[in-house]
């Protein structure tokens, strides 16, 4: 046994690796979470191929985890951030005319959390409709959190459906495509990151 394993260690050698086992990885649980009482929450997410090929989404959900409404957007941006940034927009603008004005925003973009504190490192196309959004933000109970996209899916295939369909997409009632990865979330089903 012992000059087998000595034997291996040339070929490691050789190939210019370590025979040493790397750190083993990390695991990460992630679980979507409800808003609390009279709250609602919007995860949002974009997606971004190519500027012929990019969209966003949004699902809303109540305290109970239930199903307000989504959309799902084809949209023109010239980067991921983009993407992401038009989805925030829109997910605000949608919560302020149903009158949901007790709202937690919850994103995969950890860049998108930092823009609500750093205004002015927003791409210079989407300045007015960023401020137009903090303003509306302004006069609403506001909260905005990161989640590891493991945990954002439903955003996500909303997001995806956008960039593969044209024009703009409001549903009142849950598509048949998202109900596999809302049931993942309504049951509160853990997913992992590797870190």
């Amino acid at each position: 046994m012992a000059s087998s394993c000595a034997s291996s260690v040339p070929i490691f050698a050789f190939l210019g690796l370590s025979p040493l086992r790397p750190k083993a990885p990390r695991f990460i649980p992630v679980a979507w979470q409800p808003p609390p009482h009279s709250w609602v929450k919007v995860n949002t997410d974009g997606s971004f191929h190519n500027a012929n090929q990019a969209g966003f989404g949004g699902i809303f959900r109540d305290e109970r985890g239930f199903f307000l409404g989504a959309f799902s957007y084809k949209a023109t941006a010239f980067s991921a951030i983009e993407a992401e940034l038009l989805a925030v927009i829109e997910a605000v603008r949608v919560a302020w005319l149903r009158g949901w004005v007790n709202l937690w925003l919850e994103t995969d973009s950890s860049m998108v959390v930092h823009y609500f504190k750093e205004r002015n490192l927003i791409p210079w196309r989407l300045r007015t409709s960023w401020g137009n959004c903090h303003q509306i933000v302004s006069q609403m109970y506001f909260y905005i959190s990161h989640i590891y996209r493991e945990g954002n899916s439903v955003a996500d295939v909303l997001a995806n459906y956008g960039a593969a369909h044209a024009g703009s997409h409001w549903w009142d009632s849950m598509p048949q495509f998202l109900v596999s990865s809302f049931g993942h979330d309504l049951n509160s089903r853990v997913s992992y990151r590797f870190a």
